[in-house]
């Protein structure tokens, strides 16, 4: 089989091609040392869930939901994230007690943004959405000839 890849022709039958070569590696070494934080950060939401009778069985089953330029856009997107009990609005309508936590009018840097349900009660059935904020990284302008061009700078 021949993939074009930034029109170059690939053959996946010859895979010694496709794997790095301790050249490279020695080489991508070297170049992690210049990999500095820039001064942007970025805010990530995963959706986390825990269903003990579903198809997850007794694990969570964790989904990124997406990365965000500022917490704001983080929360906005949160609503409409929607779960096994629907959206997070929907399902803290229908609870019983107050088994929710909301965090959106003060939301964490690193946390629990919204979660139904809880690990202590019932069967420990969740479902959360955490927000955590990550630094960008990025190279010094390092370019060699081994360096694929999609990760030049």
């Amino acid at each position: 089989m021949t993939i074009l890849y930034e029109k170059i022709a690939i053959n996946s039958s010859d895979e010694e091609e496709l794997a790095a070569t301790q050249e490279e590696v020695e080489e991508w070494k070297q170049q992690a040392k210049n990999v500095k934080a820039t001064k942007q950060v970025v805010y990530i939401l995963t959706l986390e869930e825990r269903n003990h009778g579903g198809k997850w069985g007794r694990g969570v089953n964790t989904k990124i939901i997406g990365v965000f330029d500022s917490k704001a856009a983080a929360v906005a997107r949160s609503v409409m994230v929607h779960t096994a009990y629907g959206s997070f609005d929907e399902a803290i309508k229908d609870m019983l007690e107050d088994d929710y936590e909301d965090n959106r009018k003060n939301p964490p840097n690193n946390g629990t943004l919204m979660k139904i349900g809880r690990d202590e009660s019932g069967e420990g059935d969740f479902a959360r959405i955490v927000i955590r904020r990550e630094k960008i990284y990025g190279l010094s302008s390092i370019i060699t000839r081994s360096t694929p061009r999609e990760f030049q700078l």
